[in-house]
């Protein structure tokens, strides 16, 4: 498949992962669009590939004046794992001030980025309501302590993932610097370095040990099977 095949596919899977009402098929166009992209850039380590006409940002928007931690903590590795800078925002509408996450990158990246976390959050939530509705949590400190054990094991591996990804990168480039850091440099140079900080939540630990578990069980995508975290500044 040449260059120009490779792309006009990409873009029509981010299309139809960023204007498609379905939240599954967005996954699953999102996801192959970030393995035919992998693919792409391992195969072209010149520089002078990133393009700065490409560069973007794409948001989600909290329904609410705050942003829960566990949403926070998990955009952030979100954010890295699809190669993007990512930062809180607020927007004021219908009187009232939203919180929301910008992913910023190329904007490939921030669409997939945004379509995966918004993704993850929606499963999150799903699973934290079906134990509510089994009796296996109640009240909002249990729910969110569910929350933040299943947010922070989908942490865990797509962190795992990142660093076996930017690894097999490393090992591609035979000379020189590796495309994933050459990319990591490029996108610092446009948006500035990611902020972070240490962040702790006082949980119920039964409920986010039982949040662990339902993490675990979470497709990272709909085609991959599968404390103390950083948090956005």
């Amino acid at each position: 498949m040449n260059r120009e095949s490779i792309v006009e596919k990409i873009k029509k899977l981010l299309s139809l992962a960023s204007n498609n009402p379905s939240e599954n098929e967005s996954a699953v166009a999102a996801h192959q669009a970030r393995k035919m992209m992998d693919k792409f850039q391992i195969s072209r380590m010149e520089v002078e590939q990133f393009d700065r006409s490409e560069f973007g940002t794409s948001s989600h928007i909290h329904n609410s004046s705050a942003m829960p931690k566990w949403m926070s903590c998990l955009a952030l590795e979100v954010g890295k794992y699809n190669d993007t800078v990512v930062s809180m925002t607020r927007e004021y509408a219908n009187w009232t001030h939203k919180k929301g996450i910008v992913f910023k990158g190329y904007e490939a990246d921030a669409i997939l980025a945004t379509v995966m976390f918004e993704y993850l959050c929606q499963a999150v939530n799903h699973r934290t309501a079906r134990a509510r509705d089994e009796g296996m949590v109640s009240g909002r400190r249990e729910m969110n302590s569910f929350r933040w054990g299943a947010s922070c094991t989908l942490i865990n591996r797509l962190r795992t993932i990142r660093l076996e990804r930017e690894n097999q990168m490393k090992e591609v480039a035979a000379t020189g610097k590796g495309l994933m850091v050459m990319k990591k440099e490029a996108v610092y140079e446009e948006f500035g370095r990611q902020q972070q900080s240490n962040t702790r939540v006082s949980t119920n630990q039964h409920a986010a040990e039982m949040g662990n578990r339902a993490g675990a069980k979470i497709s990272l995508d709909p085609q991959v099977t599968g404390s103390s975290n950083l948090q956005l500044n």
